[in-house]
């Protein structure tokens, strides 16, 4: 066997000592220690008030508590790509100071992404980011001031709704982040609208950890919070804005504007939304308690004929006419409850030639009226809140469009005219939102309303 002189032995096993510490030490920095954000949950929820505490924490104890945003390679663009998106807030109508902006702020991010910050602060910063991502998401989708859908309940897992939590997941193994978080806002078609064209008035504000004081911003962000209280429909459907007068029937791209009459100060229309199930020709009208007490009954009192004049008969619980002397005009003032007035299908109907329905606790429909001419006016808050619409021949038409029922037209309109009664159920109820927008975009070009 041959033996190795000294110099060769120890020359050998000096580079094979090197060799292993060379391997060691590329084990080590691979095998690094991750960021683990366990020990500062609980600080960032009581010291940082988290919008989303209970999913935040849910979504690291998914992950083992480790890092969402510092265990990747320093190439991966995952925080630049949520960094990137939280600062454009503003063009979506929100604000950077609801998501952490002081801790998040500009500095912090570009030493976040050139790891140049210490592992101290790093589980810290990784909460606050998750944080103010399923914020910002929540924001995106309800709102940030819904009734219906406040944050508090968003944040609990038994919530029966859009999952925000979900949502960031998806988007953190989605190919592309950001659309996938964007995805969340309203699809209507005015939204869009609206957005696109605050994003061009916002790009000034993008990264700014400040309140925005710009009144034109202001409005704009208002009126995109309002389009996000809206449930999601399907197409078609009808928007009711009441500050412009105006419907608006929505297909795909296309748009079709009728105009409305709405409620007075004092008799508002409300703001909802409902399905239109049905449709009625010739239509009575039942009076509401209200206008019998306050308009009926004194015009009845001053003038013996006005009732009959206008088709209007009283009738008491059972069904039986009651004469309207001015003693029995009295008791029904004195007792609404035992009484009701209605007013028979003819030329002089308040309801007109058809009258629109749809489910909802303020008992207000959409209906054609005898007063066409009230259109004209530019200001058209004349009712009593219910809505007034100007052509409704070319509603039913678009109704019955959508039924597949285009052959029932004709008899219709038919009705219509000879106030005959016919009553048409819709096979695809038609859904109707009534809402309050003072800032809309039309044909490219922004509208405003007086409030």
């Amino acid at each position: 066997m041959k033996r190795l002189s000294p110099f060769i032995l120890v020359h050998k096993i000096t580079g094979l000592t090197f060799l292993l510490l060379f391997t060691s030490s590329i084990v080590l920095a691979q095998t690094k220690e991750p960021v683990n954000v366990e020990k500062q949950l609980k600080v960032a929820i009581e010291k940082h008030h988290l919008h989303f505490p209970i999913l935040t924490s849910k979504i690291y104890l998914n992950r083992f508590n480790q890092s969402i945003w510092f265990n990747h390679t320093l190439n991966d663009p995952l925080l630049k790509n949520a960094s990137d998106l939280i600062n454009t807030a503003p063009e979506y109508g929100l604000s950077l100071l609801d998501y952490h902006c002081e801790q998040l702020s500009t500095r912090s991010m570009n030493l976040m992404l050139q790891n140049n910050i210490t592992d101290g602060l790093k589980p810290m910063l990784d909460i606050l980011m998750t944080d103010a991502l399923l914020t910002f998401i929540a924001h995106l989708h309800y709102g940030k001031a819904n009734e219906q859908y406040p944050i508090a309940g968003v944040d609990q897992d038994l919530f029966k709704g859009l999952k925000v939590d979900s949502v960031l997941n998806t988007a953190l193994n989605s190919v592309d982040f950001k659309a996938t978080i964007l995805n969340v806002q309203p699809q209507f078609k005015g939204y869009k609208e609206l957005q696109q064209y605050t994003k061009l008035v916002a790009r000034p504000y993008n990264g700014a950890c400040n309140k925005i004081t710009d009144d034109n911003y202001g409005l704009l962000a208002l009126n995109l919070e309002r389009w996000k209280w809206l449930n999601p429909v399907t197409d078609p459907y009808l928007i009711i804005n009441i500050p412009s007068f105006n419907l608006t029937y929505y297909h795909q791209n296309e748009t079709e504007d009728f105009k409305v009459i709405i409620g007075k100060s004092t008799t508002k229309t409300p703001v909802l939304s409902s399905k239109i199930r049905f449709f009625t020709t010739a239509p009575n009208w039942t009076v509401p308690k209200s206008i019998i007490k306050k308009e009926l009954i004194p015009k009845a009192l001053k003038n013996g004929s006005y009732l009959s004049n206008n088709h209007l008969a009283i009738y008491d619980q059972n069904g039986n006419y009651i004469s309207p002397t001015t003693n029995n005009l009295l008791a029904v003032k004195s007792n609404l409850s035992d009484y009701s007035v209605v007013q028979s299908p003819g030329a002089k109907n308040a309801l007109g030639q058809i009258k629109f329905s749809f489910d909802n606790s303020f008992s207000v429909y959409l209906h054609d009226t005898p007063n066409r001419n009230l259109f004209d006016k530019t200001d058209r808050a004349l009712s009593h809140g219910c809505i007034r619409v100007q052509n409704p021949e070319r509603l039913v038409e678009l109704f019955l469009e959508n039924d597949q029922n285009t052959s029932e037209l004709p008899e219709v309109l038919s009705a219509m005219e000879k106030y005959d009664r016919k009553r048409v159920y819709l096979k695809y109820p038609f859904p109707i939102m009534v809402v309050y927008l003072t800032a809309e975009v039309k044909n490219g070009l922004l509208n405003t309303y007086k409030d």
